[in-house]
């Protein structure tokens, strides 16, 4: 009994450490954010959200793949399709999205992710 008393303790102990960790990065996250909102181009980022409903559905799919973190080589294999084909869904979404690059389409995403957040 006293075994799973203490091992209980402890796993409390970790999932309250992992939850300070977890604020503590969402803090971050949410600084960094705010930081770069000054950076961003509100006619830009209002055109992004405006037309984000005009994307097909494999463009969505290849979006949230880089929301999630993939690099194109992953989504390459997870999608099973050729570079050019990438190549292609990526000039389709810059081009409907109005962005310039991955890190400008990322960073748009994230602000929309933490408002609705």
């Amino acid at each position: 009994m006293q075994e799973n008393r203490k091992k209980l303790q402890q796993i409390e102990n970790e999932h309250e450490a992992i939850q300070k960790e977890y604020d503590r990065a969402k803090k971050e996250v949410e600084r960094l954010t705010t930081k770069r909102i000054d950076d961003i181009d509100e006619d830009e980022y209002k055109r992004f959200l405006e037309c984000l409903a005009t994307l097909t559905r494999k463009e969505k799919e290849i979006l949230n793949l880089y929301v999630k973190g993939y690099s194109s080589k992953d989504i390459l294999e997870t999608l099973n399709i050729t570079d050019n084909t990438l190549k292609y869904h990526n000039r389709n979404i810059y081009s409907k999205l109005g962005v310039k690059s991955r890190k400008q389409l990322l960073m748009y995403m994230t602000l929309l992710n933490n408002k609705r957040s």
